[in-house]
């Protein structure tokens, strides 16, 4: 941080101003991880201030996505906070700026960052008592995952989809969810026998489908 703070002051460039913003919120992840709300929030604040201004003197897909990013994490502190209504401002305008840039781009990575927005909408609504609006996001969230699993059939796109599913399982209490959620992560964790999350999530969801 010291460093990109002292290129950025002489050199006044993008560059320097996107490498200063990306130190700014890799401290907010620190100590967003450490559970210091306030010292995330500052460091986060400092980001966006600068992923704005970046973005708005280039206008460009990068400077989007960074933008993008910097109020997603506002829009957790605020969730973590429990202060849903600003948590729900945050989200909905990183939901505009992806909507934006998957339309443009139709990339994976732009798939996937909007299919987070939708998921971080769900939970808000979810956590309103909004289900109609919390299941609304949910499905868009799934028919994201789906349509990157079937493009490109990672691991990280599988389990991407089975976080889908569970959202949608756990929020109306679906058994079919529950189960297509289980399947993946049973045939995660027998592929991947070194992850040992794939076993975990595994394990809760059986758990709750035994005790159905």
């Amino acid at each position: 941080l010291d460093l990109s703070k002292e290129i950025f002051e002489e050199t006044g460039t993008v560059e320097s101003g996107r490498d200063l913003s990306i130190s700014y919120e890799k401290l907010g992840n620190i100590y967003m991880a450490e559970g210091r709300l306030t010292e995330a929030k500052e460091m986060y604040l400092k980001d966006l201030d600068l992923s704005k201004e970046i973005f708005e003197e280039t206008g460009t897909v990068e400077s989007g996505r960074d933008l993008s990013i910097s109020y997603e994490k506002l829009g957790n502190i605020y969730m973590a906070e429990g202060r849903l209504t600003e948590a729900k401002e945050m989200y909905l305008k990183s939901l505009e700026l992806r909507k934006a840039i998957f339309e443009e781009t139709g990339t994976v990575e732009s798939g996937r960052g909007l299919s987070v927005s939708y998921e971080k909408l769900g939970e808000i609504y979810q956590a309103e008592g909004r289900l109609t609006e919390a299941k609304e996001m949910y499905l868009k969230d799934l028919e994201l995952s789906e349509a990157i699993f079937e493009e490109t059939g990672t691991v990280v796109s599988y389990d991407d989809l089975a976080v889908s599913y569970y959202k949608l399982a756990r929020t109306f209490n679906d058994k079919q969810y529950y189960q297509k959620a289980y399947e993946i992560w049973a045939h995660l964790s027998n592929e991947c026998p070194n992850v040992a999350e794939y076993k975990r999530r595994r394990n809760i969801v059986a758990f709750i489908l035994s005790d159905r």
